[in-house]
């Protein structure tokens, strides 16, 4: 609900202070990720991303590199839209974010579960929180913890091909 909440009302929750903030490890993972670019030649967050992550038909769900800190059962990921298909400053619909986020998921779903058994909260930063503003993306928080289990399984196949 307070990811909801964010969703909402972005602006105004930043400048009081309830932005979501990110774990020790969250933060450990996003300087082993920018050490690792400077290693490699340099690369921008938007190369990384569109050279690393795996498309299908101009969009990918992947793990967040530097997830904010969440309840026990929610997990953060990253809806990208490759700048090809979808120019950077392109305003997401978060009901759109939320079916294309359950249509990726559901690639994966073996058994029973269908995309409306993948519960998950949705949005786009305001403009300026965009932290890679040339390519539109989405936060996706997967509430794992509430899913059937071939869903589950489902987004930890999708998290163990990430790695």
């Amino acid at each position: 609900e307070d990811l909801k909440a964010h969703a909402a009302n972005q602006s105004a929750r930043y400048a009081a202070g309830e932005y979501p903030g990110r774990s020790p490890n969250g933060n450990a993972m996003y300087d082993r990720y920018k050490r690792w670019c400077i290693e490699h030649g340099r690369i921008s967050n938007a190369d990384y991303v569109v050279r690393y992550v795996r498309w299908h038909g101009g969009s990918a769900l992947e793990p967040s590199l530097a997830p904010y800190l969440l309840d026990d059962g929610i997990e953060h990921w990253i809806l990208w839209h490759h700048p090809n298909k979808t120019p950077g400053d392109t305003e997401l619909d978060p009901a759109s974010e939320a079916a294309v986020a359950r249509a990726l998921v559901a690639r994966e779903i073996k058994g029973e579960a269908s995309p409306s058994d993948v519960p998950l909260v949705c949005f786009q930063n305001v403009p300026p929180l965009r932290s890679i503003p040339t390519i539109a993306h989405s936060h996706v928080f997967l509430r794992v913890g509430s899913m059937l289990p071939e869903a589950r399984r489902a987004v930890g196949a999708m998290r163990g091909a990430w790695r």
